[in-house]
């Protein structure tokens, strides 16, 4: 982790040890977490960094190839960063369907198990932190933003092994099935 300052360090630190207050006993007056990684998860994140570029041009590629492909197909949208000044790392590819028929209570989870059956996996985007059982009765701040995302959104194949034959076959079972 890269931080501005010692401060900033410190407190990262605080909250990534599990924001144990200075005591001879466990005493925790914040919520905290257990974010300390391994000597071998530091190897191997330390290795993956030689590679970290190609990756991340690899999902941009596959990024590119989806809005290629998908382009001029009414309704749906392929997600992409929201201004030209950001240069996203598209780890996730996703799309959305704006149509109204593709959400999760309409003909997104029955495309979903289309593709499935033709060995293409994908999900629903995240559901909201809010509508999940174990959040039900904590307070939330919404938009709606996020609720419509979950409702319409699809997330694709964009792996390393995701190349120009994988990407072909997943466009033109995506349009098929739509």
């Amino acid at each position: 982790m890269i931080c501005p300052n010692e401060e900033a360090k410190k407190r990262v630190m605080f909250y990534a040890t599990q924001a144990r207050e200075a005591y001879p006993y466990y005493q925790h007056e914040q919520i905290g977490y257990n974010y300390r990684m391994s000597n071998i998860c530091a190897g191997i994140g330390r290795g993956q960094m030689t590679v970290a570029d190609e990756h991340i041009r690899h999902h941009q590629w596959v990024h590119e190839q989806y809005v290629q492909r998908l382009e001029g197909i009414d309704e749906l949208v392929v997600h992409s960063g929201p201004t030209n000044e950001m240069e996203p790392n598209y780890w996730l590819s996703t799309i959305r369907f704006e149509n109204g028929k593709h959400t999760i209570d309409g003909e997104l989870l029955p495309l979903i198990e289309k593709l499935s059956a033709a060995n293409i996996e994908t999900r629903p985007l995240w559901k909201p932190m809010h509508l999940q059982p174990v959040y039900k009765d904590a307070p939330s701040y919404v938009n709606g933003v996020s609720e419509k995302l979950f409702s319409c959104g699809l997330c694709l194949p964009s792996g390393p092994y995701v190349g120009e034959k994988e990407i072909d076959y997943i466009t033109k079972n995506i349009i098929a099935n739509l």
